[in-house]
């Protein structure tokens, strides 16, 4: 008889996807062979990139310690034993205690066997993991030693170099000769009233590609510009990133060449404190915008948001102006598209009530042809759920105590899991399909009396109680918008709604009836 293999897990896990020595690809290769010499069959993958090795909060880790207790494989195999953990031995211990009261053994490519039956065995298994601790303790200081005496000499210590400026032999920062220039020019454009908008779009056009108005904004916050150099902003307390109070901080003035003067700086942060083009609009103005979010560009597929301009309310693309967006600006008056989609929307629940009845009426036959092939399926899987619950509530009795919470909770999960298939079951088989099927059309009729209210009262509606119905009906719009260019300048363009198409669909509906809806023949003013 062919020798049964044994069903194991793998963990990959690495520090940084720099680590040439230990990628990712490399551990899964050996973890392979490991399996294939040894005769184990890989059920399923942990991996943890980029985590270290002393963090316990690594989501691979705890669901491979989660999935042990719940007997889902049988051991475990890695590249070696810092893989699961470069903490110390009260650290380590937890990890070691839960597999191996779950019986689960771990198998590394370098290490072998992990045994702990034994003393001797413990023995080796521990020494081996302090010094893995000692390791990381000891790396830790080194570079956190570095970073800091750099930083107190005024010298990059890492990341990403700031915008005209490049990094001398001796690691401070220096003009850049290509880029230093922009960056002044940057601040004077600004300075002197254009907006985030125009220096996006300038850079681009400059081959320095699309930068967000977020980054961009911070650039022109940067104090680094005025020769300033600042480090120990950012340190790890309990293995998280915190910023530090400012008075922590190391500021070094006069550290390097600046870019722009004192004063230009200055008129460039009091230009930021009175620009407040993307302010929210409800701040501004208080009021709800109807269709925000439900607007979608066909250009770029950013969502449009809504806003004032010179007294009116709009709709314009959010990808304008993104860095990875070269969408120009494409706007649309609020009454307008409203309006389109209100009449749109009418005509077809007016046009289509007997098509909406005979697709409901279709759905309510296929829902009672379905009904007994759901039951059984349901009978399956309540069953199997019932006899991992009983394996389950055994399992609890002989766990340690760390481990009862997780027991519990999948001891919970599967009585929610039998819970809802019965419930479902019986849903299917008393007919509540088909209740809902009927409810659907009274909906649809419920829906086509506002609609026909909305067009009425269009001048007066709340635009939250326009939203709401909106957002019942699951609405998507996608306008058609024509950019006609006015002058000779090319700078000045108005939008012109031309068209569009309507998506509408609400919980329970079948795709009969979420039909797709075209407003093409609608013409509009244009709106600059």
């Amino acid at each position: 008889m062919a020798k049964r293999r044994r069903r194991v897990a793998a963990y990959i896990r690495c520090s940084s996807d720099k680590q040439s020595e230990t990628s990712p690809e490399q551990q899964r290769a050996e973890i392979a062979k490991l399996a294939e010499r040894e005769g184990y069959d890989i059920v399923t993958e942990y991996s943890d990139i980029g985590l270290s090795g002393d963090c316990e909060d690594r989501p691979g880790y705890q669901q491979l310690l989660t999935d042990s207790v719940l007997s889902r494989f049988e051991g475990v195999l890695c590249w070696n034993q810092d893989r699961l953990s470069r903490g110390d031995l009260i650290d380590s211990a937890a990890y070691m205690k839960t597999l191996r009261t779950a019986g689960v053994f771990v198998h590394t490519c370098n290490d072998g066997i992990l045994e702990w039956g034994e003393l001797s065995d413990q023995l080796g298994v521990m020494a081996r993991q302090m010094g893995k601790a000692q390791f990381l303790r000891d790396l830790s200081k080194n570079v956190k030693r570095g970073r800091r005496n750099a930083g107190l000499k005024g010298k990059t210590t890492g990341g990403k170099i700031p915008f005209g400026y490049a990094v001398d032999s001796g690691g401070k920062l220096t003009p850049d000769p290509e880029t230093a220039e922009i960056l002044r020019t940057l601040f004077e454009r600004y300075a002197g009233g254009e907006s985030l908008t125009d220096l996006i779009d300038w850079l681009d056009g400059r081959g320095y590609g699309r930068r967000s108005r977020g980054g961009l904004r911070n650039t022109l916050k940067n104090r680094v510009y005025l020769g300033e150099f600042t480090s120990n902003k950012i340190s790890i307390i309990d293995k998280k990133r915190v910023t530090l109070p400012r008075d922590q901080w190391n500021i070094i003035p006069n550290n390097h060449e600046a870019l722009v003067s004192a004063d230009l700086f200055n008129a460039v942060q009091d230009q930021m404190k009175t620009n407040r083009k993307h302010c929210s609009p409800s701040e501004k103005t208080g009021s709800v915008f109807a269709l925000t979010g439900m607007v979608t560009c066909e250009h770029c597929g950013h969502p449009f948001h809504g806003t004032t301009h010179r007294g009116n309310r709009i709709y314009v693309c959010s990808g304008y102006g993104e860095a990875l967006s070269d969408c120009p600006r494409y706007v649309v008056n609020e009454c307008e598209v409203i309006d389109a989609v209100l009449g749109r929307l009418t005509e077809f629940f007016e046009a289509n009530q007997r098509t909406v009845m005979d697709a409901i009426l279709i759905d309510m036959g296929r829902r009672h042809q379905e009904a007994s092939k759901t039951g059984n399926k349901l009978d399956r899987s309540i069953a199997n759920a019932k006899g991992k619950l009983q394996r389950m509530e055994k399992r609890l009795l002989i766990v340690d105590d760390d481990m009862v919470p997780i027991v519990t909770a999948e001891i919970r999960r599967l009585k929610d899991v039998i819970a809802a298939d019965e419930a479902e079951k019986t849903d299917a088989l008393s007919g509540n399909g088909q209740e809902r099927a009927l409810a659907i059309a009274k909906t649809a009729s419920r829906m086509y009396d506002n609609l026909i209210a909305a067009q009425t009262e269009l001048a007066d509606i709340d635009p939250a109680k326009l939203r709401g119905m909106f957002s019942d009906l699951s609405l998507r719009v996608t306008p058609h918008i024509e950019r006609i260019a006015q002058g000779t300048s090319g700078k000045r363009w108005v939008c012109k709604l031309i068209g569009g198409d309507i998506r509408l669909s609400w919980p329970g509906i079948t795709p009969a009836v979420a039909s797709v809806l075209s407003c093409s023949e609608l013409g509009c003013p244009p709106y600059q």
